[in-house]
């Protein structure tokens, strides 16, 4: 067949890279805008290695080690930027799930509330009992005392919870319930309501520039039919152009971050969009399409 172009033939990352990706919820869409092409199209990798020539020897296999888990460390700012926006993700992807914010707190009759190996154990058997018997949908995240020792949690669930009036309220004037399924230590559950936007932010607070992983990971998340990762869409952007704060993570890229009404986004992309020159199509070592 003429003009059939091998799918596995390197390709520049000028050609299939982008300096926007756009992110679809179902309230409003999020653009972040790089300083220069960096999110990679859907189906393509990296390829590292140059092409074998017919007859040579495959290359041995990298040797793969394991790292161990670090239970309690201090992450770089960049890793909490991506955690937070993970979290604003899960949450604002399954807006109409959420039914209330919890606190909850560790009895040191109970347990060794200053002890991530046990006290992660507990919790992760906690979660996945109330996953299979009570439907619970839930992201929580864990945070140290002002003592920087003993542990609590915040964070948004659903499901089939016992609720018992705590007799207080919010200053707004909502019910603050506990709740004795966690036997574990103290408990409130404040009713959601409002802007889903507002609320993830809210919750993502507490994903701080000093946050310290506890347990190896920022944030524990699960339930059926929880969503994780909204549809997204690369464009070419002028980023001078996009009026927003500059944050600039490291010397090689900085960013933009806007968010836009749903029936404002294709006119802000056509204001702001432009088509790039690429100058080289192939480099030697360049993108191959990912046949899987």
């Amino acid at each position: 067949m003429k003009n059939r172009r091998n799918i596995f033939q390197p390709v520049s990352e000028s050609i299939i890279k982008r300096n926007a990706k756009l992110k679809h919820y179902p309230d409003s869409d999020s653009l972040t805008v790089a300083s220069r092409p960096i999110f990679l199209e859907a189906g393509y990798e990296l390829r590292r290695d140059k092409p074998r020539a017919r007859g040579d020897p495959a290359p041995e296999p990298a040797e793969r080690r394991s790292k161990p888990k670090n239970m309690d460390n201090d992450p770089r700012p960049d890793s909490v930027r991506r955690a937070k926006q993970a979290v604003m993700d899960i949450i604002r992807l399954n807006a109409e799930v959420w039914t209330h914010f919890i606190t909850w707190t560790l009895d040191p009759k109970e347990i060794a509330r200053d002890d991530p190996k046990e006290v992660s154990r507990k919790l992760q058997t906690f979660l996945k009992n109330k996953v299979q018997r009570n439907n619970s949908i839930h992201v929580i995240i864990p945070e140290y005392h002002a003592d920087n020792a003993n542990i609590h949690f915040h964070g948004i669930i659903c499901g089939d919870y016992k609720m018992i009036d705590s007799g207080k309220k919010t200053k707004d004037g909502k019910t603050i319930y506990n709740m004795p399924d966690w036997k574990l230590g103290y408990t409130t559950a404040i009713p959601l309501d409002g802007n889903i936007t507002k609320i993830s932010r809210y919750v993502t607070k507490y994903l701080s520039k000093d946050f310290r992983k506890i347990f190896g990971r920022f944030y524990y998340y699960g339930g059926k039919g929880l969503i994780r990762k909204p549809p997204t869409t690369l464009y070419d952007l002028d980023f001078g152009k996009v009026e927003a704060k500059i944050y600039t993570p490291n010397e090689f890229v900085s960013f933009k971050y806007k968010d836009l009404a749903t029936d404002s986004t294709q006119a802000f992309i056509e204001e702001h969009g432009f088509v790039r020159k690429i100058k080289n199509e192939y480099y030697e070592h360049g993108f191959v399409r990912n046949n899987k």
